[in-house]
């Protein structure tokens, strides 16, 4: 049975965790940023919240997170700089710093490539998604390589083939 206030423990990610209380029949994860927001210093739009590996959205309801788990762990990820090593088509190599929350789009500003121009490249895995997706939901860390191919690269490179036959031909 829920009371009206229930310790609910906070891990930020490199910091100690700490305890707050909460009334989980009236707060909503709302109020828990805001207690984080007080406690680390750190802007609500810094934060990112997750149990059990999930992300969570301001409006959620503490009931749910307390019937899920009767002593829930909140993992708090903030915003921070991640440094990325971009290789661009003229050959050039850029060290980033940027926010592990920054867009595709930011990303992109930072080094100068007009977005309908740019192809980005994970693990020699092309990004896709719209510019304004998070770098961390993209998979991108702290020391990763990403590869910027040009349109044009991309449509000057050999057609597909199999056993010397051009794939398009078989169209």
């Amino acid at each position: 049975m829920l009371t009206n206030e229930e310790p609910m423990s906070v891990e930020p990610l490199g910091m100690d965790a700490f305890t707050i209380r909460v009334d989980p029949r009236h707060d909503s994860c709302k109020r828990v940023m805001n207690a984080i927001a007080e406690k680390m210093n750190v802007p609500i739009k810094q934060q990112r919240l997750q149990l059990n590996g999930e992300d969570l959205k301001e409006t959620d309801s503490l009931v749910t997170m307390f019937l899920k788990s009767k002593k829930p762990v909140i993992k708090v990820v903030t915003d921070m700089n991640i440094n990325i090593v971009v290789y661009l088509p003229s050959q050039e190599v850029k060290k980033i710093s940027i926010s592990w929350f920054a867009t595709v789009d930011e990303l992109q500003k930072e080094f100068q490539m007009p977005n309908t121009d740019a192809i980005l490249k994970l693990d020699n895995k092309e990004i896709y998604g719209n510019g304004s997706k998070q770098l961390i939901d993209l998979g991108i860390k702290n020391g990763s390589e990403i590869t910027v191919v040009s349109a044009q690269q991309k449509e000057n490179r050999a057609p597909a083939t199999h056993r010397g036959v051009k794939l398009s031909s078989l169209r």
